[in-house]
């Protein structure tokens, strides 16, 4: 009846207000032709004569200028009946729009950044899109859908037309959920690009831990792996965080959204991309045992991105700015002390041994050999989209992580 009761209330919400006051976006996932989507935009009332329609450069937690409107095709601004409307493309994101008073509806195509003949700047697959037709798509919504800048605070009506039985793994829980077509709904901009979704035929389990709802979702091609064997190797590292929390963990809800991939991914990695109610994982289809350990390495280290940089952040993070944005000095803490936490947190609750864990630290010290050691990290976490700087970012998982058992040293003899 809870639900219920929030669905009827978010669709009062919705619909009392003027269709004019809310981004209202359409997606065919049906009709999908080489790998592209279309999507359409009715868009929110603007009381500007000109505006900027953009699609994010960079997104939080990728410390990497991506340009996301580079995947963006055939973009189209149809004016009202009987007026005219400009549009001008100022850079690889952004296209100004005048008079933005008579625009009736944008259309565009996605393109997918995990199989495509760009290959610069190539998009780190847990923050791209894939597309499959028929089989899988997984949306990270910074990378299909953008926003008018001084508009970003409306909200978002997605509705998705889709092949029968896809369901939608995601955290958010404003949505409806149909045979042929889902709506899912968002409070801004923020919060559209903080929930990613993958569509498929579903393959998800849901425990609870203490006072969270923790859904499992599995994407596997070739059945290797699935959400039931997940969700028994996570149970033990959930309850493991819950202690680290002191009792409970920090959200009501979270979803760890697998997909396990049997090629060799573009960019040449694999790993997980941090939001604050769910995390999305690209990692190679193994068997199950090979990989267990490393599942349960980097769901620790998501998860505990909840602390930092989601919650403890400076005010470049807490002010994100998709197009312009500002990078902080503290990638050392938001990297570093995470990354140390996830391995420290399994042998302090019994889930690995004192001398694995002393084994990963030592490899640690070994490939932090391999960067600059000179580089202040607070200086290269402040310009770290700067490709002189860049280089050095994987450092703050070895290196900074070294920081972080210090401080932890430091601060354990202190008392």
């Amino acid at each position: 009846m809870k639900k219920i009761g929030l669905y009827i209330l978010m669709m009062v919400y919705y619909f009392s207000i003027s269709a004019q006051t809310i981004y209202s976006y359409s997606v065919d996932l049906v009709n999908v032709k080489d790998k592209k989507v279309k999507v359409e935009l009715l868009p929110p009332a603007i009381n500007k004569d000109t505006v900027v329609f953009c699609f994010p450069a960079v997104v939080p937690g990728t410390y990497e200028k991506y340009d996301f409107g580079r995947f963006i095709q055939e973009l189209k601004v149809l004016p009202k009946s009987n007026t005219n409307v400009l549009m001008k493309r100022i850079d690889e994101n952004c296209y100004k729009i005048y008079p933005a008073q008579n625009i009736d509806k944008i259309t565009y195509y996605v393109t997918d950044t995990w199989h495509t003949s760009i290959k610069e700047k190539i998009v780190f697959e847990p923050a791209g899109t894939n597309i499959l037709p028929d089989s899988v798509f997984v949306i990270n919504n910074h990378g299909f859908f953008g926003y008018f800048r001084g508009y970003d605070k409306m909200p978002f009506n997605i509705h998705y037309t889709k092949p029968i039985n896809f369901y939608p793994a995601t955290a958010i829980n404003t949505f409806t959920i149909g045979q042929n077509s889902d709506d899912l709904f968002y409070t801004d901009y923020h919060q559209l690009v903080d929930f990613p979704v993958i569509y498929s035929f579903p393959d998800t389990t849901s425990i609870k831990i203490h006072n969270a709802q923790v859904l499992i979702s599995c994407y596997s091609p070739n059945k290797l792996l699935n959400s039931q064997y997940i969700a028994s190797i996570l149970r033990d590292l959930l309850f493991a965080l819950s202690n680290f929390f002191e009792g409970k963990l920090p959200v009501d809800k979270y979803a760890f959204l697998f997909y396990f991939t049997d090629k060799g991914t573009l960019s040449g990695a694999s790993g997980a991309l941090e939001h604050n109610q769910s995390s999305l994982y690209v990692l190679p289809e193994i068997d199950s045992v090979f990989i267990a350990q490393t599942i349960k390495d980097v769901a620790a280290h998501e998860f505990l991105h909840i602390l930092t940089p989601l919650n403890i952040h400076s005010e470049e993070i807490e002010y994100f700015d998709f197009n312009n944005p500002k990078m902080s000095q503290h990638l050392w803490l938001y990297e570093g002390t995470t990354e140390y936490h996830a391995h420290y947190l399994q042998a302090r609750e019994g889930l690995i041994s004192p001398d694995y864990f002393l084994s990963n630290m030592l490899q640690k010290i070994r490939n932090a050999d391999d960067f600059n050691d000179t580089m202040s990290f607070t200086k290269m976490s402040k310009n770290v989209l700067d490709p002189y700087y860049h280089k050095n970012y994987n450092n703050v998982y070895e290196k900074g992580a070294l920081i972080g058992m210090c401080l932890r040293y430091i601060v354990t003899q202190g008392k």
